[in-house]
């Protein structure tokens, strides 16, 4: 959330938006092309940064290199606020899509859409790959659609599977049951004690076993 905010108070790219979708000028797409592309270098976890007109038509795009995947991503227009949705990328390298309306003056201009890794996230979990070392930590992650994606370090005693599939933790986070005790204490299940804890901005939330 805090990355969609810095980008989109970036007054030149709204100004410089605002203008390309009114004259089409090559010049001032140009322009733009070169803000986008100075908002990709900023960060090294920022993998594309993507601009929709009102109408929900793609304006422009920067990619990094080995990202053209994404180039056929349809994002849709958030109607408030910011979104934020998991997605894999190429080798399986957990990424987030934050994506948000771009205001000049009071009026809607368009959207952004950022694709973020979630490099930050992972070096923790690896820190915590192993129930035997003070208990085994997960990502919980929603996707576009609802669905959810677990994310865990390899453990050699263990593997590499949770002990529940998606299946059964989307119905343990459904329950009445355990979501009244998120994140005030464990929860016991068949033979194992859980901590659920969620994440920022509906992101999913942390599992640890």
């Amino acid at each position: 959330r805090r990355q969609f905010e810095l980008v989109a108070s970036r007054t030149q790219m709204r100004i410089s938006l605002q203008r390309y979708l009114q004259t089409r000028e090559q010049e001032e797409g140009e322009f733009l092309k070169r803000i986008l592309g100075d908002v990709l270098a900023s960060s090294e976890h920022y993998q594309a940064i993507l601009l929709y007109a009102p109408d929900g038509s793609r304006v422009m795009d920067v990619l990094q290199q080995g990202s053209s995947l994404v180039s056929n991503e349809e994002m849709s227009f958030p109607q408030e606020g910011i979104s934020l949705f998991f997605t894999d990328l190429n080798e399986n390298l957990p990424a987030v899509w934050i994506s948000g309306s771009l205001y000049l003056q009071g009026e809607a201009i368009g959207s952004l859409h950022i694709l973020s890794l979630l490099n930050d996230l992972v070096d923790v979990m690896k820190d915590f790959y192993c129930r035997d070392v003070g208990g085994r930590t997960s990502l919980v992650l929603f996707g576009r659609e609802g669905q959810l994606q677990i994310l865990q370090s390899h453990c050699d005693k263990h593997g590499d599977s949770l002990w529940l599939d998606s299946k059964d933790v989307r119905a343990l986070l459904d329950s009445a049951e355990l979501l009244r005790q998120i994140p005030e204490t464990p929860v016991q299940i068949n033979d194992h004690w859980v901590m659920v804890l969620p994440l920022d901005d509906r992101l999913g939330y942390v599992w640890v076993d």
